[in-house]
């Protein structure tokens, strides 16, 4: 789970660059304030994986649907690959990360 909590942190801060990115490019701060919420609660979510809570994992998946939702509504918009396909394939192999990590039983505590 500390490996796809890592990707999790990744996929966060390229969510935060993107929104930044798209908040220079065009001059709307929607995307700016998008990218940075969206990139927040993943890393936050992240940071709750690495602890070991299945909430963060919860967390991540929420996020990662409606950065899912949102990739495809944008491709389809703009009929080529950047932004929105970009974010659909970053979104889809978290999304099967995550659910790899929903189908593994419970993380035991490490003795030593």
């Amino acid at each position: 789970m500390r490996t796809i909590a890592l990707f999790e942190m990744l996929y966060g801060i390229l969510t935060i660059v993107g929104g930044i990115i798209g908040y220079t490019t065009t001059g709307l701060w929607e995307p700016l304030v998008a990218g940075i919420a969206a990139g927040v609660i993943l890393i936050g979510g992240a940071l709750k994986m690495q602890k070991g809570a299945r909430s963060g994992v919860f967390t991540a998946l929420f996020v990662t649907l409606l950065l899912l939702a949102y990739g495809i509504a944008r491709t389809i918009a703009d009929g080529g690959f950047l932004p929105g396909g970009m974010i659909v394939v970053i979104s889809a192999i978290s999304l099967l990360l995550l659910l790899a990590v929903l189908v593994q039983p419970k993380e035991r505590k490490r003795i030593f």
